[in-house]
């Protein structure tokens, strides 16, 4: 069998043994169907993610201005 490897940050076991599986599969004789069908649907869940993120800090913006008190 294939090894794969992963690095992340954190202490998220399941997740670091999730992305050295991918790796190890992406090693493989097919690593195009793992591409389209892994990678893409990751992608996916980001963008939907970073949409979702974006949204909500939209939501909370706060627009400052200055007033100027007239010289006396």
């Amino acid at each position: 069998g294939r090894t794969g490897y992963s690095y992340l940050a954190g202490r998220d076991k399941l997740h670091a043994e999730l992305a050295a599986l991918a790796d190890a599969h992406l090693q493989g004789t097919q690593p195009s169907l793992w591409l389209s069908d892994l990678i893409t649907s990751l992608a996916t869940a980001q963008a939907q993610r970073r949409a979702q993120k974006e949204a909500d800090t939209a939501a909370t913006k706060v627009e400052f201005f200055t007033l100027v008190r007239g010289e006396n």
